[in-house]
């Protein structure tokens, strides 16, 4: 019985020393906080283009510290009159810091894990109907109710200035794991 056990005991160290069973897996869903280091525009950018990432803390999502991730540009819109610039991305593989490459499937994410598929600039109109509705309010108590309706007019008629998407290094976000990965 002895000599099983010390058997048993004696595979199970070889396998850890050889990394078989040192794996982690990252799971579906993993929100990763991230830092951009290649700017991302929609101006300039094209489908296909390349950026990269880095982990923005301490706890890269099951990834080992000094994890870099690559994504790609999948499809990009220069803002119009009416539309702020916007671009898809999809990010497809980890750099790992002992030089392993590492597929995966992620997406731009918001920090509660709720996929972002298209990244937008700013239409400035949250900004304006804010502004218009806060200049109402200040007029109706100053001037009287016309000042108010002039604010809510303002606010739906005066056109919005579009954005383009503008990412630049340093900008941090989040990123989604979309499938389970496996590291070794």
């Amino acid at each position: 019985m002895h000599m099983k056990r010390a058997v048993g005991i004696a595979i199970l160290t070889l396998l850890l020393a050889l990394g078989v069973a040192a794996e982690t897996v990252v799971k579906e869903g993993t929100v990763i906080n991230v830092v951009l280091d290649t700017p991302v525009n929609s101006a300039r950018n094209q489908h296909g283009d390349r950026f990269t990432l880095h982990c923005a803390g301490d706890d890269c999502g099951g990834f080992p510290q000094g994890t870099r991730f690559e994504g790609t540009v999948v499809a990009v819109q220069p803002k119009t009159k009416k539309a702020p610039g916007n671009a898809e991305v999809s990010i497809t593989r980890a750099d790992l810091p002992n030089g392993e490459h590492v597929r995966i499937d992620a997406l731009p994410a918001t920090r509660k894990g709720k996929v972002r598929e298209i990244l937008s600039g700013s239409s400035g109109r949250k900004d304006l109907k804010k502004k218009s509705r806060a200049a109402g309010f200040v007029g109706n108590l100053i001037i009287g109710p016309a000042a108010t309706i002039g604010g809510v007019v303002a606010s739906k008629t005066l056109p919005a200035k579009t954005e383009e998407l503008d990412a630049r290094p340093g900008d941090r976000g989040y990123i989604r794991i979309m499938k389970p990965v496996t590291l070794k």
